[in-house]
């Protein structure tokens, strides 16, 4: 029904929204506090509404975030990974390859050339 999809995009916009505004090294456990839900149900809402787990989904709007900065900003790997809650240039390099397909470096490049293509 259009009501059931409404309130799940409602959610999926509020759980994005928790992450990047309240804490973007924010656990499983505590977005499903946030969203006044339990671990589980935040589990099964985000399996079927986008075919992720609850990490999953939590490290893709954290890079999506580092996306942005990226490109907005001339601020360091090292700075940008720290923004998005990550201690460790690694760990974010690492997540950050396997959501993007490439590097930190990589992507602010690519998107540096196409933006001055426009």
């Amino acid at each position: 029904s259009n009501v059931a999809a409404k309130s799940d995009s409602t959610f999926m916009i509020r759980a994005q929204e928790i992450i990047r505004l309240k804490n973007l090294s924010i656990t499983a456990a505590e977005l499903a506090d946030a969203l006044h839900t339990t671990e589980r149900t935040l589990q099964r809402k985000l399996k079927t509404l986008s075919q992720e787990t609850p990490k999953e989904f939590i490290t893709r709007v954290r890079i999506e975030s580092a996306c942005n900065m990226l490109v907005s900003t001339n601020v360091s790997v090292r700075k940008v990974a720290q923004d998005c809650g990550y201690s460790e240039d690694t760990a974010f390099r690492k997540a950050f390859h396997q959501v993007m397909d490439m590097s930190p470096i990589q992507y602010r490049q690519w998107m540096s050339a196409r933006l001055s293509r426009q």
